[in-house]
Protein backbone atom coordinates (compact mmCIF):
# COMPACT_ATOMS: atom_id res chain seq x y z
CA UNK A 1 0.00 0.00 0.00
CA UNK A 2 2.83 2.34 0.88
CA UNK A 3 4.63 1.57 -2.38
CA UNK A 4 1.43 2.21 -4.35
CA UNK A 5 0.91 5.62 -2.71
CA UNK A 6 4.54 6.48 -3.33
CA UNK A 7 4.19 5.60 -7.00
CA UNK A 8 1.05 7.73 -7.29
CA UNK A 9 2.87 10.62 -5.62
CA UNK A 10 5.75 10.34 -8.10
CA UNK A 11 3.32 10.30 -11.04
CA UNK A 12 1.51 13.36 -9.64
CA UNK A 13 4.77 15.23 -9.11
CA UNK A 14 5.98 14.31 -12.61
CA UNK A 15 2.64 15.43 -14.08
CA UNK A 16 2.85 18.77 -12.28
CA UNK A 17 6.38 19.25 -13.58
CA UNK A 18 5.29 18.55 -17.17
CA UNK A 19 2.29 20.88 -16.83
CA UNK A 20 4.55 23.64 -15.41
CA UNK A 21 6.98 23.27 -18.32
CA UNK A 22 4.13 23.39 -20.82
CA UNK A 23 2.71 26.52 -19.17
CA UNK A 24 6.13 28.25 -19.27
CA UNK A 25 6.60 27.31 -22.94
CA UNK A 26 3.08 28.52 -23.77
CA UNK A 27 3.72 31.82 -21.97
CA UNK A 28 7.02 32.29 -23.84
CA UNK A 29 5.40 31.55 -27.19
CA UNK A 30 2.45 33.84 -26.46
CA UNK A 31 4.85 36.60 -25.38
CA UNK A 32 6.82 36.22 -28.64
CA UNK A 33 3.61 36.28 -30.68
CA UNK A 34 2.33 39.38 -28.86
CA UNK A 35 5.71 41.14 -29.22
CA UNK A 36 5.75 40.32 -32.93
CA UNK A 37 2.22 41.67 -33.36
CA UNK A 38 3.12 44.86 -31.46
CA UNK A 39 6.27 45.36 -33.56
CA UNK A 40 4.27 44.84 -36.73
CA UNK A 41 1.71 47.37 -35.51
CA UNK A 42 4.44 49.92 -34.69
CA UNK A 43 6.13 49.43 -38.09
CA UNK A 44 2.82 49.83 -39.90
CA UNK A 45 1.93 52.93 -37.85
CA UNK A 46 5.42 54.35 -38.44
CA UNK A 47 5.05 53.97 -42.22
CA UNK A 48 1.62 55.60 -42.12
CA UNK A 49 2.96 58.48 -40.02
CA UNK A 50 5.99 58.92 -42.32
CA UNK A 51 3.90 59.07 -45.48
CA UNK A 52 1.49 61.53 -43.83
CA UNK A 53 4.40 63.82 -42.88
CA UNK A 54 5.89 63.45 -46.37
CA UNK A 55 2.59 64.35 -48.06
CA UNK A 56 2.26 67.39 -45.80
CA UNK A 57 5.81 68.47 -46.66
CA UNK A 58 5.28 68.03 -50.40
CA UNK A 59 2.07 70.05 -50.16
CA UNK A 60 3.93 72.85 -48.36
CA UNK A 61 6.71 72.87 -50.98
CA UNK A 62 4.12 73.05 -53.75
CA UNK A 63 2.30 75.94 -52.06
CA UNK A 64 5.59 77.79 -51.60
CA UNK A 65 7.07 77.18 -55.04
CA UNK A 66 4.03 77.21 -57.32
CA UNK A 67 1.62 79.51 -55.51
CA UNK A 68 4.17 81.75 -53.74
CA UNK A 69 2.31 81.05 -50.48
CA UNK A 70 4.54 80.93 -47.40
CA UNK A 71 1.75 80.82 -44.82
CA UNK A 72 2.46 77.14 -44.28
CA UNK A 73 1.53 76.55 -40.63
CA UNK A 74 -1.03 73.80 -40.12
CA UNK A 75 -2.43 73.33 -36.60
CA UNK A 76 -3.87 69.84 -37.09
CA UNK A 77 -5.29 67.85 -39.97
CA UNK A 78 -6.56 64.31 -40.45
CA UNK A 79 -5.03 62.51 -43.41
CA UNK A 80 -6.25 58.95 -44.04
CA UNK A 81 -6.44 58.28 -40.32
CA UNK A 82 -3.13 60.02 -39.53
CA UNK A 83 -2.84 63.30 -37.65
CA UNK A 84 -0.57 65.89 -39.31
CA UNK A 85 0.86 69.11 -37.86
CA UNK A 86 3.06 71.53 -39.80
CA UNK A 87 4.98 74.64 -38.80
CA UNK A 88 7.73 76.95 -40.01
CA UNK A 89 10.68 77.31 -37.64
CA UNK A 90 13.56 79.78 -37.39
CA UNK A 91 17.03 79.18 -38.82
CA UNK A 92 19.62 81.14 -36.79
CA UNK A 93 22.58 79.93 -38.89
CA UNK A 94 23.20 78.03 -42.07
CA UNK A 95 25.63 75.18 -42.71
CA UNK A 96 26.80 74.70 -46.30
CA UNK A 97 29.41 72.70 -48.18
CA UNK A 98 30.73 73.77 -51.58
CA UNK A 99 32.52 71.57 -54.10
CA UNK A 100 35.65 72.81 -55.85
CA UNK A 101 34.66 75.50 -58.37
CA UNK A 102 31.08 75.16 -57.17
CA UNK A 103 28.82 78.01 -56.11
CA UNK A 104 26.34 78.71 -53.37
CA UNK A 105 23.82 81.55 -53.46
CA UNK A 106 22.29 83.19 -50.39
CA UNK A 107 19.57 85.81 -50.73
CA UNK A 108 19.49 88.21 -47.80
CA UNK A 109 16.34 90.28 -47.98
CA UNK A 110 13.03 90.37 -46.18
CA UNK A 111 9.88 92.08 -47.40
CA UNK A 112 8.73 92.58 -43.80
CA UNK A 113 9.39 96.27 -42.93
CA UNK A 114 9.65 95.37 -39.23
CA UNK A 115 12.50 92.91 -39.87
CA UNK A 116 15.97 93.97 -38.67
CA UNK A 117 18.28 95.54 -41.25
CA UNK A 118 21.04 93.22 -42.44
CA UNK A 119 24.53 94.64 -42.04
CA UNK A 120 27.14 91.88 -42.11
CA UNK A 121 27.71 88.21 -42.84
CA UNK A 122 30.03 86.04 -40.75
CA UNK A 123 31.69 82.97 -42.26
CA UNK A 124 33.18 80.29 -40.00
CA UNK A 125 34.44 76.75 -40.49
CA UNK A 126 32.75 74.11 -38.36
CA UNK A 127 35.88 71.94 -38.61
CA UNK A 128 38.84 74.31 -39.20
CA UNK A 129 41.36 71.46 -39.25
CA UNK A 130 39.68 69.95 -42.32
CA UNK A 131 40.07 73.09 -44.45
CA UNK A 132 42.75 72.66 -47.13
CA UNK A 133 45.49 75.29 -46.75
CA UNK A 134 45.29 75.97 -50.49
CA UNK A 135 41.58 76.77 -50.34
CA UNK A 136 40.21 80.16 -51.26
CA UNK A 137 36.64 81.36 -50.98
CA UNK A 138 35.42 83.99 -53.44
CA UNK A 139 32.60 86.04 -51.90
CA UNK A 140 30.62 88.42 -54.11
CA UNK A 141 27.39 90.25 -53.47
CA UNK A 142 24.97 92.57 -55.21
CA UNK A 143 23.01 95.16 -53.26
CA UNK A 144 19.94 97.18 -54.08
CA UNK A 145 17.36 99.34 -52.36
CA UNK A 146 13.86 97.96 -51.65
CA UNK A 147 11.68 98.40 -54.71
CA UNK A 148 14.52 98.17 -57.23
CA UNK A 149 15.07 94.41 -57.24
CA UNK A 150 15.85 94.18 -60.94
CA UNK A 151 18.47 96.94 -60.83
CA UNK A 152 21.35 96.17 -58.43
CA UNK A 153 23.04 99.36 -57.32
CA UNK A 154 26.44 97.92 -56.38
CA UNK A 155 28.56 94.82 -56.83
CA UNK A 156 31.38 93.96 -54.43
CA UNK A 157 33.80 91.07 -54.01
CA UNK A 158 36.11 89.65 -51.35
CA UNK A 159 38.61 86.81 -51.41
CA UNK A 160 39.04 84.80 -48.21
CA UNK A 161 42.14 82.70 -47.66
CA UNK A 162 42.19 79.36 -45.86
CA UNK A 163 43.42 81.01 -42.64
CA UNK A 164 40.60 83.56 -42.75
CA UNK A 165 38.06 80.77 -43.25
CA UNK A 166 39.52 78.79 -40.35
CA UNK A 167 39.58 81.77 -37.98
CA UNK A 168 36.24 83.17 -39.08
CA UNK A 169 35.66 86.32 -41.09
CA UNK A 170 32.99 89.02 -40.76
CA UNK A 171 32.09 90.72 -44.06
CA UNK A 172 30.38 94.10 -43.91
CA UNK A 173 27.86 94.14 -46.73
CA UNK A 174 26.96 97.84 -46.52
CA UNK A 175 27.68 100.76 -44.22
CA UNK A 176 24.58 102.93 -44.41
CA UNK A 177 21.00 102.72 -45.66
CA UNK A 178 18.53 99.91 -46.12
CA UNK A 179 19.59 97.35 -48.69
CA UNK A 180 18.83 93.88 -49.93
CA UNK A 181 21.67 91.51 -50.82
CA UNK A 182 22.34 88.50 -52.98
CA UNK A 183 25.52 86.76 -51.86
CA UNK A 184 27.42 84.17 -53.89
CA UNK A 185 30.16 81.94 -52.52
CA UNK A 186 32.59 80.07 -54.77
CA UNK A 187 35.11 77.48 -53.61
CA UNK A 188 38.48 77.68 -55.38
CA UNK A 189 41.22 75.00 -55.65
CA UNK A 190 39.49 72.50 -53.32
CA UNK A 191 36.21 71.55 -51.68
CA UNK A 192 35.19 73.63 -48.68
CA UNK A 193 32.95 71.72 -46.29
CA UNK A 194 30.82 72.67 -43.31
CA UNK A 195 30.82 76.45 -43.52
CA UNK A 196 28.64 78.18 -40.92
CA UNK A 197 26.95 81.37 -42.16
CA UNK A 198 25.56 83.84 -39.63
CA UNK A 199 23.89 87.20 -40.27
CA UNK A 200 24.13 90.31 -38.06
CA UNK A 201 22.37 93.66 -37.92
CA UNK A 202 24.02 97.09 -37.70
CA UNK A 203 24.14 96.85 -33.88
CA UNK A 204 26.14 93.63 -34.02
CA UNK A 205 23.17 91.51 -32.92
CA UNK A 206 22.74 88.12 -34.54
CA UNK A 207 19.60 87.91 -36.67
CA UNK A 208 17.89 84.82 -35.29
CA UNK A 209 16.06 83.92 -38.49
CA UNK A 210 17.96 84.11 -41.79
CA UNK A 211 15.66 85.97 -44.21
CA UNK A 212 14.53 84.62 -47.58
CA UNK A 213 14.71 81.05 -46.31
CA UNK A 214 11.93 78.81 -45.06
CA UNK A 215 12.30 75.85 -42.70
CA UNK A 216 9.27 73.55 -42.82
CA UNK A 217 8.70 70.98 -40.09
CA UNK A 218 5.95 68.38 -40.63
CA UNK A 219 4.92 65.89 -37.95
CA UNK A 220 2.77 62.87 -38.69
CA UNK A 221 1.34 60.53 -36.07
CA UNK A 222 -0.60 57.32 -36.51
CA UNK A 223 -1.53 54.92 -33.74
CA UNK A 224 1.57 54.21 -31.66
CA UNK A 225 4.11 55.98 -33.87
CA UNK A 226 5.12 59.49 -34.87
CA UNK A 227 7.51 60.73 -37.58
CA UNK A 228 8.98 64.16 -38.32
CA UNK A 229 10.37 65.61 -41.57
CA UNK A 230 12.22 68.94 -41.73
CA UNK A 231 13.18 70.62 -45.01
CA UNK A 232 14.88 73.93 -45.74
CA UNK A 233 14.38 75.91 -48.92
CA UNK A 234 15.09 79.40 -50.25
CA UNK A 235 12.08 81.59 -51.01
CA UNK A 236 13.41 82.16 -54.51
CA UNK A 237 14.90 79.36 -56.59
CA UNK A 238 18.68 79.99 -56.74
CA UNK A 239 20.47 80.35 -60.08
CA UNK A 240 23.89 79.13 -58.96
CA UNK A 241 25.41 76.20 -60.86
CA UNK A 242 22.84 76.68 -63.63
CA UNK A 243 24.72 79.29 -65.62
CA UNK A 244 28.34 79.29 -64.46
CA UNK A 245 29.45 80.69 -67.80
CA UNK A 246 28.10 81.31 -71.30
CA UNK A 247 29.96 80.60 -74.52
CA UNK A 248 29.00 82.39 -77.73
CA UNK A 249 30.16 80.89 -81.02
CA UNK A 250 29.29 81.24 -84.69
CA UNK A 251 30.11 77.56 -85.23
CA UNK A 252 28.85 74.37 -83.63
CA UNK A 253 30.32 73.74 -80.19
CA UNK A 254 31.52 70.17 -79.54
CA UNK A 255 32.46 69.08 -76.05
Amino acid sequence: MFKLNKAKGNILLFSLLIVSVLIVVALLISNLVISSLVRGKIINDSLQAWYAAEISTENALYQARKNDNFNLNLESSNLAGSVVKRSTVVEPSLEVSILENGNYQLDLFNSDPAAPQIYSLEINALHPGEIDNLSWLAVSWDSWSPGSYDNPEAHQERMLSASQIKNGERIVLASVGEYYYRVRLRALYSDINDLILTVYDDENNQIEDIPSRVVISSQGSHGLSGEKITVTMPRRAPLYDLFGYVIFSEDKIVK
